[in-house]
């Protein structure tokens, strides 16, 4: 057995040797773009968990701007109203926010749901994962942008299959 070691490196050595510099700077353009590729296709062929993208838009409006009985042509024209504007801005924060990701652990169990994420290691949430660690993973998995135009407030959403 110690033998065909001696031999298998003694091979390798020599193997190694021949290859000159030449022979890397002529395959280097090659190796650069390939290796990289190679990672990334054997990352997503075995790896990568399936996940989804969900998106809602969600219009926030007044009980009192509605019964209101004046005409608001600002309204008319596509502008939102200002109290609802700033009530989107508020929830906006809040679904940010650590409460609300507190709220959605309580009753979805969040941190449990995305610790299971298979053999995925680039998505995955460690189960001992630290509180700050925990709202930045769930911050990476939401956006929500507040549309002026529309009053209407964005919210997309990353999740596993």
């Amino acid at each position: 057995m110690l033998i065909k070691v001696k031999s298998a490196v003694s091979w390798m050595r020599a193997r190694l040797s021949a290859i000159s510099l030449a022979d890397i700077q002529k395959h280097l353009a090659k190796i650069i773009i390939l290796a990289p590729m190679a990672v990334l296709l054997i990352y997503l062929a075995i790896f990568s968990q399936p996940r989804y993208m969900s998106e809602s838009k969600v219009a926030i409006k007044r009980s009192d701007d509605l019964n209101s009985g004046s005409l608001n042509f600002g309204l008319l024209l596509g502008a939102s109203n200002p109290s609802s504007a700033e009530d989107a801005l508020y929830l906006k924060e809040y679904i940010n926010s650590p409460d609300m990701l507190a709220a959605l652990d309580k009753q979805l169990n969040f941190r449990e749901a995305f610790s299971h994420s298979g053999l995925d290691f680039l998505n995955h949430l460690s189960k001992d994962e630290t509180a700050e660690g925990f709202l930045k993973y769930y911050k990476d998995r939401i956006n929500v942008s507040y549309d002026d135009k529309t009053g209407l407030l964005n919210i997309q959403t990353q999740g596993f299959s």
